[in-house]
């Protein structure tokens, strides 16, 4: 693993209320060192690298999507122009996000508040009630295309979650659910790991269990998915 590694989201404040990184972005100046400067470093050993770590397990363990970006592939905090030059056309979308529009996501914390989305800020994974909210603020904001900017963890709202790879059309609280449980389990999920063309390279584990809904609970720091009940960390 490497010692540390950028990145753009650990502190996303310079991006909206660093003078001079906001003035790179709105000019068409050198826009590769605008982005460098507005990045952070995450060391090896410290808290962060940790639930980055549990960040990309989520992907490459689950399958699940990210939720600071849409499906799109559009970053909710940072303006498309920004990344102009910087990364490919097809990454950027069809719909820009405006400084105007990007702050408002950040500022707002519009996204679900999960590890998936600001790593640095949440250990939980989104659940039921954090896209309640999110569905609710994105009809507000943008009216009729509000599913236009739902989280690449939800998914292209024109495929189908069963049959469409990584489409979920869920939390990632209910995809993890689903696929350690098989209920519901998508078939993409499911010829991941029996098509003999395309063995996988782990073993999918299915358990055993039942869910029962109870209205009255409420957590008080749950719903019990944070990194730290899942994962212990050795460093030397």
């Amino acid at each position: 693993m490497p010692k540390s590694f950028k990145s753009p989201l650990k502190d996303a404040d310079k991006l909206f209320h660093d003078p001079i990184v906001q003035a790179c972005i709105l000019a068409s100046g050198d826009k590769l060192g605008c982005y460098y400067r507005a990045l952070d470093s995450v060391n090896l050993g410290s808290a962060d690298y940790v639930r980055a770590l549990a960040h990309e397990l989520g992907h490459y363990v689950f399958w699940l999507g990210d939720e600071y970006m849409d499906w799109h592939q559009r970053i909710y905090y940072v303006p498309d122009s920004f990344f102009t030059g910087i990364v490919p056309t097809y990454m950027l979308g069809g719909i820009a996000y405006s400084h105007t529009t990007a702050g408002w996501f950040y500022d707002n914390r519009v996204p679900p508040h999960s590890i998936m989305d600001m790593t640095y800020e949440y250990s939980e994974l989104s659940w039921p009630a954090d896209y309640e909210r999110f569905k609710s603020l994105l009809q507000e904001k943008f009216n009729e295309s509000w599913k236009e900017h739902l989280t690449a963890q939800w998914g292209n709202i024109t495929k189908d979650p069963q049959t469409d790879y990584s489409v979920w059309h869920c939390s990632a609280w209910e995809a993890i659910y689903s696929f350690l449980t098989d209920h519901d389990t998508p078939i993409w999920i499911v010829n991941k790991f029996n098509n003999p063309k395309t063995p996988p390279r782990r073993q999918r584990i299915v358990i055993s269990v039942s869910l029962t809904i109870d209205k009255w609970f409420k957590p008080k720091t749950g719903p019990y998915t944070g990194v730290g009940y899942f994962m212990e960390v050795t460093w030397g």
